[in-house]
This record gives structure tokens, C-alpha cells and sequence, in this order.
């Protein structure tokens, strides 16, 4: 009884390590990013605000939380002491703390993704800046306090008469970045961007879904019961990267699986082929038990794994220590 409230304390404090380590570095990320996409060539750079970071906090928080079984998987792999009642606890924990903190956000608006284009365009004057398209080169001789703009324009598809003067056009009030020299050189990779999205858009459905029905909301997270069975598989193996690389599969399989699923603008349904989206059901209930069959599966591949290795007398293979 005593090593069992041992390890429990110990696995909940482990726990809650992981998810403060997270939000700290999701926000210190977030602040980065934030004060990135906002710079403005020629202007004075800040390396911190208070701002960007408070709100980093309550927008990575939702994803600090789904993300840490992983984690906390990872810890095990390591501490195969701890097993039994404290992973039950462990998991109640994390899942009473997505049930509770997550709808005490209050506004699902308050915190918005980094780089989400809701930066205002500020220009300097001085500096040579092309289109989207690369087509056009401007020099911005001049930039009012009402964000418009006076200069020289270079067509490099025409030529003859490739420069000429413009005056009074006005710039977007929002943009992805403030300045187009910075995005240039600081956006990220499509790859990353996508994953990032697709972290937004569960972050964002996640808020939005918390201040819906009771009924809507438990649904919707059972999908942190299908992140937390991967915790179920950090023994399968007697191998331990075998481990960690199945956990992170089977992570990102429940995200993808998830996004196809859930019947909101933010995941990309779309992203399946049309005939295969109508086919596919999208309910609430549908969702629900999809998830909780993911975890069902899991906590049963599991138990197999372990009385598997039980009945071989293989306790102690490659280092691991089972005994």
C-alpha cells in the first residue's frame, strides 16, 4: 500500500512537471513567434512581452495537457517500477484536468495561434520589399501614421518602362507578418506549418467545444482518453526505442484520425477525398466511441503484452530491468 501511494505521488508529481515544463516552453515559443511576426525592419527588437506570453500560456494550456501522455510514457518507459493503480490515477488526473481547465478558459477567442494574421501592418520607410508574387520590388520613400504608402515600383516581367512612382496606396491592416522582409526569412517550412495548423485548429475546437453542452464537451474529450492509451503501450516491446517510436505513431494516428472525424471548419475533412468524407460518420457518439475504443484496444494490447512476457520468464531482456 505504501509503494503505491509512492509511486502515485510520484507519477502525479511527474505529471504535473511535464505539463508546467510544456506550458512554459509552448508560451516562451508562442512569445517568440508572436514578437517575430509583429517585427518591422529598421525598428527596435524586444526580446520579451508580457503580453505574448501571458497569452502563450492560455493557448498552448489545451495542448499541454493532450500532449503530455507522450510524455509521461516516455518517464515510464524509464521507471518501470510504477505500474498498476498509480497509472489509473495518473490517467483520472489528466483527464479531470482536461474535463475542468480547459472550459475555465472562458473565451475561446482570447487566445489566438501564433503568425494567426491578426498582425497589424506597421511599415518603416527606407527598405526595398517585394510582392507575393515576387513579380513587383517596391521602395517605400514614404509611410503615413494612417498606413499608406508613397514610393518607387520596379516591374521585373516588363521591359520597358519597368519603374515607376505610386503614392497613397494603402496597406492591409492584418497580415500573417508585419513586414514581408521578415517573412521571408523567419516562416516556417510547410511541413512544420502544417503541423502547427493542424495543433491550432485542435486547440481552437477544443476551446470552442468546452463552452458548448455538457453533453458535446465529454464527447469531444474522449479524445484525450484515446491520447492517454498510449500510455498502455510503453511496455509492448522488451525493446524500448521500439516503444517510444510506436507511442509517437500511435499519437499522431489518433490526431489524424480525429481530425477527419470531428465535424468542424478547423480539421480538414476536406482532406479526404469527397466521396470518402460523406461515407465517413462524424457524430458526437460516433466520435466518442471511436475514441474509447482506441483505448479499450490499447489497454488490452497491453495486458497481452505483459502477461506474455510474465508467462516467458523474460523479465530482464537488453538491459531493461523488468524484474
Amino acid at each position: 500500500m505504501k509503494n503505491c501511494i509512492k509511486h502515485s505521488v510520484k507519477i502525479l508529481a511527474a505529471s504535473a512537471a511535464v505539463i508546467l515544463i510544456e506550458i512554459f516552453t509552448g508560451a516562451v515559443l508562442y512569445m517568440a513567434l508572436s514578437l517575430c511576426s509583429a517585427l518591422v525592419a529598421g525598428q527596435k527588437v524586444s526580446v520579451f512581452n508580457l503580453h505574448f506570453f501571458v497569452r502563450g500560456i492560455m493557448t498552448v494550456l489545451p495542448a499541454a495537457i493532450f500532449l503530455s501522455p507522450v510524455f509521461i510514457s516516455f518517464y515510464l518507459i524509464r521507471h518501470k517500477e510504477i505500474a498498476g493503480i498509480p497509472i489509473f490515477v495518473c490517467i483520472a488526473g489528466i483527464f479531470c484536468l482536461w474535463l475542468f481547465a480547459v472550459p475555465g478558459l472562458k473565451k475561446p477567442g482570447a487566445a489566438q495561434p501564433f503568425m494567426d494574421g491578426s498582425q497589424q501592418a506597421q511599415l518603416s520607410s527606407g527598405y526595398f520589399r517585394s510582392s507575393a508574387d515576387g513579380r513587383y520590388i517596391f521602395y517605400y520613400s514614404e509611410i503615413t501614421p494612417q498606413n499608406s504608402a508613397s514610393g518607387v515600383c520596379i516591374d521585373t516581367r516588363r521591359i520597358k518602362d519597368k519603374v515607376f512612382t505610386f503614392s497613397g496606396i494603402q496597406f492591409p491592416r492584418e497580415s500573417a507578418f508585419s513586414d514581408p522582409l521578415i517573412q521571408s526569412s523567419l516562416e516556417m517550412p510547410y511541413s512544420l506549418k502544417s503541423a502547427f495548423s493542424l495543433f491550432s485548429a485542435f486547440i481552437k475546437t477544443a476551446r470552442s467545444k468546452s463552452q458548448e453542452s455538457m453533453t458535446e464537451w465529454l464527447c469531444f474529450s474522449s479524445v484525450i482518453a484515446a491520447f492517454l492509451s498510449v500510455i498502455w503501450l510503453r511496455n509492448i516491446s522488451m525493446w524500448r526505442l521500439v516503444n517510444v517510436l510506436l507511442i509517437a505513431v500511435v499519437f499522431a494516428a489518433v490526431l489524424l484520425v480525429n481530425s477527419f472525424l470531428l465535424p468542424t471548419e478547423a480539421f480538414a475533412r476536406i482532406a479526404l477525398p469527397k466521396y470518402i468524407a460523406r461515407a465517413v460518420p462524424a457524430g458526437r457518439y460516433i466520435i466518442a466511441a471511436v475514441n474509447c475504443g482506441i483505448f479499450a484496444m490499447a489497454l488490452a494490447a497491453g495486458a497481452v503484452a505483459s502477461m506474455l512476457r510474465k508467462n516467458s520468464g523474460a523479465l530482464d531482456f537488453a538491459g531493461d530491468g523488468y524484474q
